[in-house]
């Protein structure tokens, strides 16, 4: 898969295995990184939120994005803490 990273999360590379890494405008970092478990990927991508998009695959980002849809969902019915 295809990440790009905001300056935020340019330590992905220094922790995780990637098979590319190159720089883009605005001090972002354009990873290249192989996925074993879909699973462990939403997680990891929540991790990084804000500072991640998905570029590549699409069937990815989609599930990043319904991901990120259900997280919001659940956290809206939240009620404020005492």
């Amino acid at each position: 898969m295809t990440l790009l990273l905001d300056p935020a999360a340019r330590w992905v590379p220094d922790y995780y295995p990637v098979d590319s890494a190159r720089q883009r405008a605005g001090g972002r970092l354009e990873v290249r990184m192989r996925v074993a478990d879909p699973r462990w990927l939403q997680r990891f991508l929540l991790r990084l939120t804000p500072h991640v998009r998905v570029v590549e695959p699409a069937e990815y980002a989609d599930a990043y994005r319904a991901t990120l849809a259900a997280t919001l969902r659940l956290y809206s019915g939240l009620s404020p803490g005492p």
